[in-house]
């Protein structure tokens, strides 16, 4: 297979093999497509996460163990978990 780069493509694997992290332009697509995989796992994880996420709320909302609640409900109370500055509370604050 015969694969054309982009001119930037090109450039990071030449500073790659020039840093010394790698010695060929093999090895660096072989780490690139390596890291690939692994953002394809994660996020296949985090979608079948997310699809028992809304399973288990669609299963509470069925047995009725849910309410419903407003926009600005919801705006207070991630305000609230946040703090005033809108960043998260550490632990030791909200002890």
């Amino acid at each position: 297979m015969t694969v054309e780069l982009a001119p930037e493509q090109e450039a990071i694997i030449k500073r790659s093999i020039a840093a010394g992290s790698f010695n060929s332009a093999e090895e660096v697509l072989g780490a690139a497509f390596q890291l690939l995989e692994e953002e394809e796992l994660r996020r296949e994880f985090r979608r079948e996460r997310l699809r028992r996420e809304v399973d288990l709320a669609d299963e509470l909302a069925a047995d009725g163990k849910v309410r419903a609640f407003s926009a600005d409900e919801m705006i207070q109370r991630v305000r609230t978990r946040l703090g005033k500055s809108g960043a998260p509370r550490s632990p030791a604050a909200s002890k």
